[in-house]
């Protein structure tokens, strides 16, 4: 998009070069889970979508994946949460609904929590096999959340 671009995008660049040099005292907190175990952790993702938000009518997905303490997952009440990855791009999809841009974001976090699962599963020590890794996530209790209600009860129909 930058060698398409014109004056407009070098004033778009020095906005965002601004507003992310106003917000450089923000930082990233890692808290005290306060588990006694491994097992009492508990992996959870969250993913949104947007539908043609973008200037060539392409949708942008996100999705954002920490540790909570598993007392927290119930809903009851508020915990804190150690971010451990996020992303936000463009979908390589074309999405036609809100619902395939939800889906395709929802899936790519997935992915990428299933790999945070294999991962920290092989930094407790155990080891793994690649060719079983749907095996070995297994072994990491994990949540994913969705705000599409529609993706939801699709998603509660297959269990």
């Amino acid at each position: 998009m930058l060698t398409k671009g014109d004056r407009s995008m070098v004033e778009g660049i020095n906005k965002m070069v601004r507003e992310v040099h106003a917000q450089k005292e923000l930082g990233l907190h890692i808290y005290q889970l306060c588990a006694e175990r491994d097992d009492d952790l508990t992996l959870v993702a969250w993913s949104d979508a947007a539908l043609a938000n973008r200037p060539d009518l392409g949708s942008t997905g996100g999705y954002i994946i920490g540790f909570m303490h598993k007392q927290f997952t119930t809903g009851q009440s508020r915990g804190q949460v150690n971010v451990m990855s996020w992303g936000s791009h463009r979908l390589k999809r074309v999405c036609r609904s809100s619902l395939a841009a939800e889906t395709q974001a929802l899936a790519e976090a997935e992915q990428e929590l299933m790999y945070l699962r294999v991962q920290w599963w092989e930094m407790l020590g155990h080891k793994i096999d690649l060719t079983k890794a749907d095996e070995t996530a297994k072994n990491v209790h994990a949540i994913i959340m969705v705000d599409a209600k529609a993706l939801y009860d699709a998603a509660n129909l297959l269990d």
